[in-house]
């Protein structure tokens, strides 16, 4: 083991000092690249900047000047010429900088040159030329005519550089630019001791200092950093292009310096190699003297608690899963926090005696119900009144589920995912005591009474999958805050109505009806079941069960039997109310409330309400009986017509008109035209709206047809046309474009 620790302090340490080495050769490499690519840029830049003199002189106005005289003009004339431009020549001079030492024009018509200190004619130009023994007038029309440029580089550093540019005017040569500069100086003054430069093309090196093959192929490259021997030393070298045509430089840095630095760290790696091994060797054999009687007693230490140890594994093993348990406990605490949170809001907004407070309290529970500002909705609340198998109680045990009522909001929540959260989002909430509020996104008052239908079947499930029948309140609808408030107050009130009526005992009375609670939701549900079916033959009968079930006639408390008698009929007639549709004319002149509300006694009151409900039986079959019914049913299709952009356009509101119960004229409407009220409805605005897209925002038309929001068109859209009104109003556009 200490062998193995040894040899793997010796492989990270080597490893180390590889590394650092390996980083200081490439930061030396780094460096010796950037001076070449610097020598090379630099001279590039000088030579491009002398092109552009050359350039900037064809389209000097002296010159131009200048070069319309032959010489017999005289020589005034040509003096002053001359004077123009030798001035601009130097000005050019001072401009492109120090290392250009002769900057001349020579003018092919009039033989003369003019240089920046003197101006020489046809008898004088000999002077100029003299001073470069290679240059001559024959050699400068010697220049092809497709070719503008003469270049001349000497490796002699007493002789010339010089670049020479052809100046044509409508094709004819009229005189020639030459720049003559120190190259030398300049080389040697920006590079480095370590450096060469050269200068040339694939064919001939124009400028350095001894000549050499491999400088040939390489400025025949590109400009890619490379490493070759140049001269018998070893180059990092770079290839730079210039604006003169077939002239390259390549600049070469020696990589002497990196070798002596590899070299060195060479020495260094070894050293310290040395110097580890021997540092680890010492550091070894002091700790096997040191250290190994501690270990040996230590290793002893740990065989005589080595129970002790599995002990205190088993005991974090056991820590560990309760630590997991409680994680688990966590996690469904945070996912029913929302629901919780919201049910606070509720019961804090029925407590509250502040409008102001309510009114936040309503806001709140909104936005935790995932409803925007304005957005339709509705809700209701839902209480399990009898668990006939004691399903919920016997499902208790399961570990995510603490009470009956987690393990019945559990599975509503569930139902509603299935039944109705795919087409109304929403959410549940705990309300009151064991009651639940039901809270779901609704585009429309329609809407509101297609999630009646959806309530039906959540009862209709239960009643069949759980054999538990659920008590459900009014539902209702709205858009606004207060309203939500002031539905939540409502459905509060009915709960109070239901519980006080049911309720097992009153304030300090002992009645003996402890279990009387469960069977009177369930014959009162059956009750309304019967009046929602018109089936009022049956309900004396329920009535009968449900006065001796539940208010036996010994009872001595009669101021509470009179109580309980109020809220049955108030409910019988509410729900009476909601059978003839807001016909009020029928309940008002037969005196059903005066009737019911004036019974002496629980058989007065049988008997009356009895005789309600013949009476009602007799007017809806008469109602039923009607031969004007296709009329009628018309005449509601022209009011659907005309109403039809109202947003509060449901079938209640037209069976009121019509005077009519809502579930009759459903029926009616559906016989006469094959197809339900609410879908007429919603299909006549999906065709209105067809039509409006086309110059209308989707908003606007929603506002336009009769819709609550943009939700509500979505939805009819893509129940009647099979695609959203963006997506219709794209196909319609589309054999346009």
């Amino acid at each position: 083991m200490i062998g193995g620790a040894v040899l793997a302090v010796l492989i990270f340490s080597f490893s180390l000092l590889l590394v650092n080495i390996n980083r200081v050769n490439q930061s030396t490499e780094r460096v010796l690249n950037a001076q070449a690519e610097t020598v090379a840029h630099q001279t590039t830049d000088l030579l491009n900047s002398y092109a552009r003199l050359c350039e900037t002189l064809t389209a000097n106005q002296s010159l131009d000047s200048f070069a319309g005289y032959d010489g017999s003009e005289g020589e005034e004339a040509l003096t002053v010429a001359g004077y123009s431009l030798r001035k601009d020549l130097n000005s050019l001079v001072a401009m492109y900088g120090s290392d250009i030492n002769t900057l001349a024009v020579y003018f092919t018509n009039s033989d003369a040159v003019i240089t920046m200190a003197r101006q020489l004619t046809r008898e004088q130009n000999h002077l100029f030329f003299d001073s470069y023994p290679d240059l001559s007038p024959a050699v400068l029309q010697q220049i092809p005519m497709g070719q503008n440029w003469l270049t001349h580089f000497s490796t002699d550093t007493d002789s010339h550089c010089y670049i020479i540019r052809r100046i044509s005017n409508q094709g004819n040569t009229v005189a020639y630019a030459m720049v003559e500069f120190d190259l030398d100086g300049f080389v040697t003054r920006i590079s480095p001791d370590n450096s060469c430069l050269f200068v040339g093309n694939a064919d001939e090196i124009l400028y350095c200092r001894t000549e050499n093959e491999d400088v040939l192929e390489s400025l025949s490259q590109t400009s890619e950093v490379t490493k070759q021997t140049l001269e018998d030393c070893r180059y990092i070298t770079v290839v730079s292009e210039t604006n003169l045509p077939d002239v390259r430089i390549l600049v070469g840095v020696s990589t002497e310096e990196l070798v002596q630095i590899q070299w060195i760290s060479l020495v260094v790696m070894a050293a310290t190699g040395i110097l580890v091994l021997a540092s680890i060797v010492i550091l070894v054999f002091w700790l096997n003297r040191q250290l190994f009687a501690p270990v040996e007693y230590l290793l002893e230490t740990t065989r005589r608690e080595a129970g002790d140890v599995q002990n205190s594994l088993r005991s974090i093993a056991e820590d560990f899963v309760a630590a997991k348990l409680d994680n688990d406990t966590m996690r469904r605490e945070r996912s029913s926090i929302l629901p919780l949170a919201l049910g606070r809001q509720l019961n804090r907004m029925t407590e509250s005696s502040s409008s102001e407070d309510t009114l936040l309290c309503a806001q709140s529970s909104l936005l935790l119900a995932g409803l925007r500002d304005g957005e339709g909705y509705a809700l209701f609340a839902v209480c399990c009144a009898e668990d006939r198998s004691n399903f919920f109680k016997d499902m208790r045990h399961d570990p995510r589920l603490t009470t009956q009522g987690d393990l019945f909001h559990y599975l509503l929540n569930n139902v509603l995912t299935d039944l109705v959260f795919q087409d109304f989002p929403g959410t549940v909430a705990p309300f009151r005591d064991e009651w639940f509020l039901v809270i779901l996104s609704c585009g429309s008052a329609a809407d509101a009474e297609q999630i009646e239908t959806i309530v039906q079947k959540l009862l209709d499930t239960y009643e069949k999958t759980f054999d538990a029948t659920l008590v459900t309140t009014h539902t209702f609808w709205g858009t606004t805050p207060a309203e939500f408030a002031r539905s939540v107050f409502s459905i509060s009130q009915e709960i109070s109505y239901m519980d006080f009526w049911g309720s097992n005992r009153e304030a300090g009375a002992d009645d003996g009806m402890e279990d009387t609670f469960p069977l009177y939701r369930k014959l009162i549900r059956k009750v309304f079941a019967r009046l929602n079916l018109e089936d009022y033959d049956s309900i004396p009968a329920l009535l009968d069960e449900l006065f001796a079930q539940t208010l036996p006639s010994g009872m001595e408390d009669l101021q509470t039997t009179k109580h309980r008698i109020y809220a049955l009929s108030a409910l019988i007639l509410a729900s009476i109310d909601e059978q003839l549709g807001g016909d009020r004319n029928f309940t008002v002149v037969n005196s059903f409330e005066q009737r019911l509300y004036h019974t002496e006694n629980i058989a007065d009151f049988k008997k009356e309400l009895t005789a309600i409900l013949n009476e009602l039986a007799a007017y809806k079959k008469a109602e039923n009986n009607t031969a004007a019914v296709p009329s009628k049913m018309e005449e509601v299709k022209q009011y659907i017509l005309e109403h039809y952009t109202e947003n509060e356009l449901t079938a209640s509101s037209i069976a009121a008109e019509f005077q009519m119960s809502g579930s009759y004229l459903s029926r009616a409407f559906k016989e006469h035209t094959g197809t339900n009220i609410l879908d007429y409805i919603q299909k006549l605005r999906v065709e209105k709206a067809k039509t409006l897209l086309a110059t209308e925002s989707v908003k606007v038309v929603a506002q336009q047809v009769g819709f609550w929001d943009t939700q509500g068109l979505v939805r009819a859209f893509k129940k009647h046309e099979g695609v959203t009104p963006s997506e219709f109003r794209k196909l319609r556009e589309t054999p346009q474009s």
